[in-house]
């Protein structure tokens, strides 16, 4: 009996649709999502006097002004944001749709990077898929979160889109679009890539600088869509970090008091974080040292071995770049973990033992249902606290209070889909921003920021 290889690859696909698009459901409007909400000036909304503005964000208008304040006094992060921008205006249900849609995408490009054009391989997409649930640190701020997910999930689908035709070109597969319209899509999709975020931009340069080493290792000629791709992305980054927010940010008291002594010391200190205190990045860095060795003595990978060496250099670069910026968390090691899963699915894809890669699969097949399991279960418990606490917020205000306390809701799982929850302090800049999503004069929680900042577990 011949197997449908086209439907299976589709079943997967609309099976974690489904199971995304529950878990996006269970996630509500939470953390930095009350800030997207409204228009905001990012020149002073943490001075303690600063009055918070009441209006929504409720046009395309209010999106350039707020892009434009944050451009100026926050950020040059213009594409991340603007989705999220665009995102608030909407019920959140659309968001839900949509993200769970750009998950899927995300998965059929980290697909496109290890398979050869028009090969079907069902248990590849499928081990892609199991991993994308196994080896993400922090899956809910990426990839749930309203705010988190298009800051890294939306952006990342861009980067690998936009990397694939170099991909394709330096392996010597076809790209059967018409150059007219290659050349100033990859200029565009470049511009994109770019001007994404600081770690993601630098990674995408990088990568296409090897790409194109390797173009000339083959003796290939480099295409004009090459070119317009790489000044494109260029130019993009330049934007992203040429914008004056990103001074004005480093400047706040907030993060002048995480300077060190001097730069080197800075970026020492920061290295060895990243590198030996962020224990959930160490199977990912195990990973890609694996692959460095497994390039250099491996006789089956031949010369693809130079390709599998640019996505682990790139890894590395979108992990370890982060040491020299003003302050970072562990979501923004997000594209340095679907680089480590494109790089994992390369060098399976070089096992010639079939019992062996099949083993593999199994096993990250079991280590997903358990991670889905615990993790839907966690969403469901969390999204019901979520529920009864709206409830009571709701109840006060028709008793006429609006002055309230209540419990934070905090964790430290893998699926917590936020960043920041109430605090006991109502003058607190977040407090105030929830209390004006509500229509609320203030509102106090449970949580100290030291157990925030300290990372300390937070019961219910």
């Amino acid at each position: 009996m011949k197997i449908n290889k086209s439907a299976l690859l589709i079943g997967i696909a609309s099976i974690t649709f489904v199971l995304v698009l529950l878990m996006n459901f269970l996630t509500p409007v939470f953390s930095d999502d009350f800030t997207f909400a409204f228009n905001t000036d990012y020149l002073t909304r943490f001075e303690p006097d600063y009055i918070l503005s009441n209006e929504r964000i409720a046009s395309m208008n209010d999106v350039f002004v707020n892009i434009k304040s944050m451009y100026f006094y926050w950020s040059g992060r213009v594409i991340a944001n603007s989705f999220a921008f665009i995102m608030s205006m909407f019920d959140k249900s659309v968001f839900n749709v949509v993200n769970s849609l750009f998950f899927i995408a995300l998965i059929v490009l980290m697909y496109l990077h290890i398979a050869r054009k028009g090969e079907k391989n069902v248990p590849l997409f499928l081990l892609i898929t199991v991993l994308m649930f196994v080896l993400q640190p922090t899956f809910g701020m990426n990839m749930l979160w309203l705010s988190g997910s298009c800051n890294y999930l939306w952006t990342m689908v861009f980067i690998l889109l936009f990397l694939l035709p170099f991909k394709r070109y330096a392996t010597g597969e076809s790209i059967n679009i018409s150059p007219k319209l290659l050349m100033p899509a990859m200029f565009l999709l470049g511009l994109v890539a770019g001007c994404t975020m600081e770690n993601m931009g630098l990674m995408a340069i990088a990568m296409s600088m090897l790409f194109i080493v390797i173009i000339r290792m083959n003796k290939q000629r480099i295409p004009p869509f090459i070119i317009a791709g790489l000044i494109g992305v260029v130019i993009g980054y330049v934007v992203l970090i040429a914008a004056p927010g990103n001074y004005v940010r480093a400047a706040h008291p907030i993060y002048l008091k995480l300077e060190y002594s001097s730069f080197i010391s800075k970026i020492i200190h920061r290295v060895y974080h990243l590198a030996v205190l962020e224990k959930e990045m160490w199977i990912f860095n195990l990973i890609l040292l694996f692959a460095v060795a497994y390039a250099a003595f491996s006789k089956t990978l031949k010369s693809s071995k130079y390709i599998l060496l640019a996505y682990v250099i790139g890894g590395f670069v979108a992990y370890y770049s982060l040491a020299a910026a003003p302050n970072s968390n562990l979501r923004a090691g997000f594209p340095a973990t679907i680089i480590t899963i494109i790089v994992a699915g390369q060098i399976y894809m070089s096992i010639k033992s079939q019992r062996l890669k099949y083993a593999a699969v199994v096993l990250s097949c079991a280590l997903a249902v358990v991670s889905i399991v615990w993790g839907v279960r966690y969403l469901y418990d969390f999204h019901n606290k979520f529920v009864q606490r709206e409830a009571y917020i709701s109840s006060e205000k028709a008793k006429g209070n609006k002055n309230i306390k209540t419990y934070s809701i905090t964790s430290s799982t893998i699926y917590r889909g936020y960043w920041e929850d109430i605090y006991t302090n109502k003058h607190y800049y977040f407090n105030r921003v929830v209390a004006r999503y509500y229509g609320l004069k203030s509102i106090e929680g449970t949580m100290t920021e030291a157990d925030f900042f300290f990372r300390k577990t937070y019961k219910w």
